[in-house]
């Protein structure tokens, strides 16, 4: 039987990539899924210029046909639906469907090398001395190493033993849409090149609306053990978003949800012959609810230390453990701060959007943060005078509401 080098469980933007950057070193790399492709993917779809920039660091380039709008801006509602409108005079990213966009990186690591086989559902993980294995319906493939990236929920996780339930405060959940708009009506209604987000006392999650090309993803994101009757939500956002937009959205119809995790770093990534990434790695930031750009980024991670594995012929957890702390060292504290932003800013909604009106410089803190040139951290440069406004703006907030 043949024993692959890699065998990458997951086609999505983190499996994908993690076997584009093995096949161009040269490996012998076999990348599964259980769904064929192209496939539905949930999710809103937006793209960071972080995110975009990372794919270019392995010569991976968005076509025109994939990009469905360039992002300019975003506009964060609270509340008091008073709307804080962010601009930027460059893009700030793109909105894709994600069938398109996870088909196009599967595309580019089979042109990189990769043998691809969808509708294959692992069931089991085996080790052995000198190789791993995936099960499933279609036979047994072998690997020296085997990377997961199949999901919050995928099966390489707990066979490894590296995941098992998960706690409901580290779980996310969501639900989305898309809905299609006659492009005319949709452009002239609102702003296509803006990232809607609104901040409507959902727990630890928002509403949002983006722009696709002839239509809007709409969906509604939080904390899952704090959430209930979430598609009925959705629908009542649906209503008083077509009212205060005047675009005419007929009554929604297949609404799907999935899980996201918000684990981070509090679990271990790696095991003898394996190593996690993206969802199944739990990497997404709590308070944004950004996943893709951390997918890529551990993609590009894993791929680079398991071709040094290989290089090497060392496989062991110690060997494989470089990828945790290169990726801890990267977006570790990024993650953990997002959880604390996300706890804050809920806990404080009016106090918080009210603050926000008065940081100077929003614009240019959003973009930085939008092309990985700064993170939460910027939002305590001066905490003490950050402090003094917040309280001040929620006590306001608490008597005049």
């Amino acid at each position: 039987m043949k024993t692959y080098d890699v065998v990458v469980v997951g086609a999505g933007p983190a499996g994908s990539t993690a076997a584009n950057v093995c096949a161009k070193a040269g490996l012998d790399v076999l990348l599964l899924d259980k769904a064929v492709f192209p496939r539905v993917k949930p999710c809103g779809g937006g793209l960071s210029v972080r995110t975009l920039r990372l794919l270019e660091t392995i010569g991976v380039d968005l076509p025109a046909s994939v990009v469905e709008r360039k992002i300019l801006g975003f506009k964060l509602v609270g509340p008091d639906l008073h709307p804080i409108n962010i601009r930027a005079n460059s893009s700030l990213g793109c909105t894709v469907i994600r069938s398109k966009f996870d088909h196009f990186l599967a595309q580019k690591a089979i042109d990189a090398g990769v043998r691809f086989l969808d509708g294959h559902r692992v069931s089991n993980v085996e080790w052995a001395e000198n190789w791993i294995a995936c099960h499933t319906k279609q036979g047994e493939f072998r690997g020296k190493i085997l990377i997961g990236a199949d999901g919050v929920g995928g099966r390489v996780a707990r066979a490894a033993g590296l995941r098992g339930p998960l706690k409901p405060e580290f779980t996310g959940v969501a639900v989305e849409v898309d809905v299609p708009i006659p492009k005319k009506e949709l452009e002239q209604k609102i702003n296509p090149n803006v990232l809607a987000l609104y901040f409507l006392n959902i727990p630890l999650g928002y509403f949002w609306a983006f722009p696709r090309r002839a239509g809007l993803s709409l969906g509604l994101g939080g904390v899952a053990s704090q959430l209930h009757g979430l598609p009925g939500k959705l629908r009542i956002f649906a209503r008083w978003y077509a009212r205060q937009t005047g675009i005419r959205i007929p009554p929604l119809q297949k609404i799907v949800g999935h899980p996201l995790p918000a684990t981070g770093f509090e679990r271990p990534l790696v095991a003898n012959r394996l190593l996690l990434v993206g969802d199944a790695a739990g990497f997404v930031d709590v308070f944004s609810g950004q996943g893709l750009c951390y997918a890529v980024e551990s993609g590009i991670l894993a791929g680079r230390t398991t071709t040094k594995a290989i290089n090497k012929q060392n496989f062991s957890e110690k060997a494989l453990g470089e990828y945790t702390k290169v990726a801890q060292r990267r977006f570790g504290e990024e993650l953990r701060f997002s959880r604390s932003v996300a706890m804050t800013v809920h806990n404080h909604l009016y106090g918080g959007f009210k603050l926000l009106r008065h940081i100077r410089g929003l614009d240019r803190l959003v973009k930085d943060i939008a092309t990985g040139q700064t993170d939460y951290y910027r939002l305590l440069r001066n905490p003490l005078k950050s402090l003094g406004r917040g309280i001040i703006a929620e006590l306001r907030a608490r008597f005049t509401h």
